[in-house]
């Protein structure tokens, strides 16, 4: 049985998808955002928000629970800022315990508040919004795709 405990570990960290809870025994909470934007839309990426929110219902109903304001910009080697199509990058305790769904804007009129022309996208299962689950020890990967 004891050999069984490793393997059977590796497999649950390995196979868990997007939203899924992939922290053991690691006494952190972190949620990673990747977000994918093709060049194809045009916006400012050093100074337009994109926009990731969190509610604590599908239907995305009233205010966010947490909104977190990103930018489509990398340093290089040398500091040097750089605009990006792939945006990853890592927060630590953003989310308290708790079950969430989550939605990206890109906030083309820097309102901080998501409106019908501007291009959205919802962290799905299946065409449906996914529940994401945070635990006080997880990890959660949050990947949004706007393709043209």
């Amino acid at each position: 049985m004891k050999n069984l405990f490793i393997p059977l570990l590796a497999l649950f960290v390995f196979s868990c998808k997007d939203g899924d809870d992939a922290a053991l025994f690691n006494n952190t909470n972190e949620t990673v955002f990747d977000i994918n934007i093709p060049m194809s839309y045009s916006f400012d990426r050093r100074t337009t928000p994109v926009v990731v929110a969190f509610y604590g219902n599908k239907e995305f109903k009233g205010k966010p629970v947490k909104s977190e304001n990103l930018y489509m910009v990398e340093k290089d080697e040398n500091e040097k800022e750089k605009v990006v199509e792939d945006y990853n990058t890592t927060h630590l305790n953003l989310l308290k315990e708790g079950n969430y769904f989550a939605l990206c804007f890109i906030d083309l009129n820097k309102n901080g508040r998501r409106e019908s022309n501007e291009p959205i996208e919802y962290f799905t299962s299946k065409e449906h919004p996914k529940k994401i689950i945070v635990l006080k020890e997880s990890r959660r990967t949050i990947s949004f795709d706007f393709e043209v």
